[in-house]
């Protein structure tokens, strides 16, 4: 579920099984932070095929005390 902060974006979340996907509109792609590496790898080798952008979300790691 997406945080009411979140709630202004613009976005879809593609959850499939199939092998195949259309892009007609997708422009980019972005990954959250806790994504597993083996599917990071597989978004990067579609987005080269697709030529589509492809963003990596990071945690501030800043502790503050």
């Amino acid at each position: 579920m997406k945080r009411i902060e979140y709630n202004g974006e613009e976005e879809w979340r593609i959850i499939t099984d199939k092998n195949k996907i259309s892009f007609p509109v997708i422009s980019a792609i972005y990954m959250g932070y806790k994504i597993d590496i083996c599917h990071e790898q597989k978004l990067k080798e579609l987005c080269e095929k697709q030529k589509l952008s492809l963003y990596k979300q990071y945690l501030n790691t800043i502790a503050i005390y």
